[in-house]
């Protein structure tokens, strides 16, 4: 998403998307809130998304997905 790459306040994030029909999900790492919300705010902008699901971890928050090698095990 190139929005997402322009913004200058998304600088530093890792951010992906996955796209299914109208929902898109907005997986990665980010500073803060502030960061989440606005990567939020921009994709929510866009034309036939119908809803965004964040998955956004901030420092030192475990990631809300399952990391590589993690995903046979509990939760």
């Amino acid at each position: 998403m190139a929005a997402l790459r322009r913004d200058p306040a998304l600088a530093g994030t890792t951010i992906w998307l996955t796209a299914q029909r109208r929902f898109v999900y907005l997986e990665g790492c980010v500073a803060d809130s502030v960061q989440a919300a606005r990567a939020e705010e921009l994709v929510k902008a866009l034309a036939d998304v119908d809803r965004v699901i964040p998955a956004l971890a901030l420092p030192g928050e475990k990631p809300p997905y399952a990391l590589a090698g993690e995903a046979s095990r509990p939760r």
